[in-house]
């Protein structure tokens, strides 16, 4: 789904059958495939889960075998990543500056491998980018790898994170809004995690009176200069607050990479959508829908989805959505789950299951925006597979934060 830009980055590998290597399914309307995808997703995670130096070495001989195809590239890059050990380390960080492996996969080992907490010297990554950025040049404004380079500079964190941004904005100034907007979000949210000490001056220049911040302390702005944010603000302001509230609970659940910029937009889009570091919310939106409700729980759906991009998703979860899933979309346990049964008014609301990113999506904000939602929609005896996937969640969520 790239009708806003974001990153679609599913982690496919695990087989080697040339059947599954493409970027698309043969047939985009069959529901077969596209389980089958998610299977060779489920077995990749396996193969990390179980880890060592044997399983280091498959994938990276899978990736060398498969250069050309973008999505198992990367997802073999991120499975290497995700393996304790010194030899799945010492492979991971020789990709990152191998001449012969293409420039968006390095980019990619950088990333995975700050995701997995490997060593990489700050300043060390933060040069390797900066070339990057240069290297793509013109097309930095058309590349989904830009995202990557966002997400590792928050990563990287300190004056390394802040001068690569800052090469980013340079090189992003000439072009048109509507496509840079897209970066200049994640990067305004980036920053204010990486130099919280800086978010005033850093608000007063790039927002102006266009933006307050919420008592949880997350910025709702306009990045639109179009727009009459002020007025509009001291409208919507409840609506608005109840979008924070429910970003800041998913951003305190998750305890790393957190949305710390919510931009409104005046243009026609999505009701609501995210970047790796950024979400957005429609003006229109906000209007249309009376209950603040409502917004808060599309608004943490967006939270949650980011999640998936950012190799959040695990072997259990994978089996779970699988199990869940069963053979079709229409019927399935997952129904449940689904934003529109969530909210009080009719909607349009609710994607169909195409993979984890919806299933951690929806997983996420049910739990965390109102968990007593659950006990409206599910039966302790007919949901138990349902309810033991929120259980899991909730329990990896416990563990993360207690890291």
């Amino acid at each position: 789904d790239d009708n806003n830009n974001r990153v679609n980055l599913y982690r496919i590998a695990g087989e080697r059958d040339e059947e599954w290597l493409h970027d698309e399914p043969a047939d985009a309307d069959s529901n077969e495939q596209f389980l089958e995808y998610r299977r060779i997703h489920a077995g990749l995670l396996r193969l990390t889960e179980i880890g060592g130096a044997e399983a280091a070495s498959a994938v990276a001989e899978f990736f060398s075998g498969h250069m050309e195809h973008v999505r198992p590239a990367e997802s073999s890059i991120d499975a290497l990543a995700g393996i304790d050990g010194p030899e799945a380390e010492a492979k991971l960080l020789a990709m990152t500056e191998h001449p012969e492996i293409p420039g968006r996969f390095r980019t990619r080992a950088i990333l995975s491998g700050l995701r997995n907490h490997r060593s990489m010297e700050p300043g060390k990554a933060a040069g390797l980018l900066s070339e990057r950025v240069r290297e793509i040049g013109d097309d930095l404004h058309r590349s989904d790898e830009t995202f990557a380079i966002i997400e590792a500079a928050g990563l990287i964190g300190g004056e390394p994170a802040e001068r690569l941004l800052s090469e980013i904005e340079s090189a992003l100034k000439d072009r048109p809004f509507e496509n840079r907007r897209w970066f200049e979000r994640d990067i305004l949210s980036t920053r204010l995690t990486v130099a919280p000490e800086k978010a005033d001056d850093l608000l007063r220049e790039r927002l102006g009176n266009r933006h307050y911040v919420t008592a949880g302390g997350t910025v709702i702005g306009s990045l639109d200069p179009n727009l009459d944010f002020p007025a509009f603000a001291k409208k919507e302001r409840a609506k608005l607050d109840r979008i924070g509230e429910a970003v800041e609970r998913v951003n305190q659940a998750f305890g790393s990479e957190p949305v710390k910029f919510i931009d409104i937009t005046a243009e026609k889009l999505d009701d609501a959508g995210w970047t790796q570091n950024g979400l957005y919310e429609s003006a229109a939106a906000v209007v249309h829908v009376e209950n603040p409700d409502d917004l808060a729980q599309s608004a943490g759906h967006e939270a949650c989805e980011r999640w998936q991009s950012k190799g959040f998703v695990d072997a259990a979860m994978a089996r779970q959505y699988l199990q869940l899933m069963g053979d079709e979309y229409q019927g399935s346990p997952l129904e449940k789950f689904r934003l529109n049964k969530r909210m009080s008014a009719p909607t349009r609301a609710g994607h169909p299951w195409d993979g984890e990113r919806e299933f951690i999506a929806e997983l996420g904000s049910t739990l965390l925006v109102d968990p007593q939602q659950i006990d409206k929609l599910f039966d302790r005896n007919e949901d138990k597979a349902a309810l033991d996937a929120l259980v899991y969640l909730k329990r990896k969520l416990e563990a993360r934060r207690a890291q």
